[in-house]
């Protein structure tokens, strides 16, 4: 099977995609539990817009092993990709509950709460997780856009000087903050946080929003 399923993935390099699908398809009737199979044809029925096929190939994976999380999570971006918000909340809960700490997941079940359009609760879900996970850059990341995209930037201020605290070396968090502040007129703070970035890397683009703090202020000397 294993044989069957390294040439179906060469077939795959080389374009040939009907000939990958028969080596995989070879794999599984040679080992019905060889579970890699299942996840490169359910991604190769998706490829082909095949989303039933794609689905029916996770499902039957999964019922040789009902414990597998890649097939798991293949069949939640499935869902996301056909906008089958419900059911890949439903998959992803799932997962949740199966690694509760995994920051990856609340992160990726926030993301198909707002794609939903529920956004109170793609916070709730980030914020959590936030708490799960206090050391994780991408969740702190995504709790403060969340908090900017609803329009509330105090919020998203207060993780981002949080996460900065914790790690002074997030340059993403403190280039987030700097922008933040500045959204907010907070000028000395902003000024602060682009000097901060400019002294770490001073071609850095970012490292330049001091000038339009500058040029605000009507500070035109400093700006040039």
């Amino acid at each position: 099977a294993h044989l069957h399923f390294l040439m179906g993935m060469l077939c795959l390099a080389r374009g040939d995609l009907s000939s990958a699908e028969g080596q995989f398809l070879e794999a599984i009737e040679r080992r019905a539990d060889y579970l890699p199979a299942y996840v490169e044809l359910a991604l190769l029925d998706a490829r082909r817009g095949r989303w039933t096929n794609a689905e029916s190939r996770c499902k039957a994976g999964l019922a040789q092993d009902p414990n597998a999380l890649t097939l798991r999570r293949t069949l939640a971006a499935l869902y996301e990709r056909q906008r089958r918000y419900d059911d890949a909340i439903q998959v992803w809960e799932d997962l949740r509950k199966r690694q509760p700490n995994s920051p990856e997941l609340g992160v990726r079940l926030a993301r198909v709460h707002w794609a939903k359009g529920d956004r109170a609760t793609a916070i709730q879900v980030l914020s959590d997780t936030s708490k799960r996970c206090p050391s994780d850059r991408v969740v702190g990341w995504a709790l403060a856009d969340a908090y900017a995209r609803c329009g509330q930037g105090p919020k998203a201020v207060a993780v981002l000087e949080a996460r900065i605290a914790k790690d002074p070396y997030d340059r993403r968090a403190r280039i987030m903050l700097a922008r933040q502040y500045f959204c907010q007129e907070k000028w000395a703070s902003a000024e602060r946080c682009f000097e901060t970035l400019r002294a770490d890397e001073p071609k850095s683009l970012d490292a330049y929003g001091a000038m339009l703090v500058y040029l605000h202020e009507g500070r035109l000397a400093e700006a040039t």
